[in-house]
């Protein structure tokens, strides 16, 4: 289906809605819906990658001047055209605003180093919605050898996003969990003063930029609170702290 056919299918769902505002004035609820149905369509096609920019624009704009001036759909296609300013890219931000808040991530990775040493981090299935996330696992490694230093852990995390900037693009994520593996880090370098983890409350700060639907870059801090723990000797009370920096899809 080529890009012609949809404009001329949508042309002629908005020259319906026309001849049915002029026909049937009185029925101010059905022509609501029908401007709402037909917006609808529009932002289906909108997200079409076959069909040229300015012809998208030429559709709004034909759209805003055949619906209810005050319907809540001519109001959103006014906004959508004052949000864009003229941009391709901007309009498939926009039209991408509600998958910056709520779709799932399925896989993350980053780079990560903190007191522990230097090492990387995965995770898997993050579910989200507007005001909640949950991510279900992470693993997270580091090591340090020249201190005889390391942590391994897997995580579940759940917090609270915030969202600003044009169509939700910057997002920062505050959240908290459980954590459970082995952290052993050496103070003296003759293995008789340590401390071992076995259990620890993670707290998390992150700032996420969603470049694309499907790819969001990601950089935080965070630290790792111990509640099992064990100390040797000197050893003395460390929790795991470090940044990290990768992406999300």
């Amino acid at each position: 289906m080529n890009c012609r056919y949809i404009s001329k299918k949508i042309l002629i769902l908005i020259a319906f809605l026309a001849i049915f505002l002029n026909g049937y004035a009185q029925e101010s609820d059905d022509i609501e819906k029908l401007a709402s149905e037909t917006w609808k369509i529009i932002l289906k096609e909108l997200e079409k990658k076959d069909i040229p920019f300015e012809r998208k624009i030429s559709l709004i704009n034909e759209f805003i001047a055949r619906s209810p001036e005050n319907s809540t759909a001519c109001n959103e296609a006014k906004l959508l055209l004052e949000k864009v300013e003229n941009s391709g890219s901007r309009l498939e931000h926009y039209l991408n605003r509600n998958l910056y808040i709520n779709k799932t991530e399925w896989f993350a990775t980053g780079f990560a180093g903190g007191n522990y040493g230097l090492g990387f981090t995965i995770s898997f299935a993050t579910f989200r919605w507007k005001r909640f996330f949950w991510e279900t696992m992470r693993f997270q490694f580091a090591m340090l050898k020249s201190i005889d230093s390391h942590a391994i852990n897997a995580k579940t995390m759940v917090g609270i996003p915030f969202f600003s900037g044009f169509a939700n693009q910057h997002e920062l994520r505050i959240s908290t969990g459980v954590a459970g593996g082995y952290s052993s880090k050496d103070f003296s370098g003759d293995n008789n003063n340590w401390i071992e983890i076995d259990l620890s409350i993670p707290l998390e700060i992150s700032y996420v930029f969603h470049a694309d639907k499907y790819f969001a870059f990601q950089t935080g801090l965070i630290i790792d609170l111990p509640v099992l723990y064990h100390c040797h000797n000197e050893g003395y009370y460390l929790p795991v702290f470090s940044g990290f920096i990768g992406f999300r899809i």
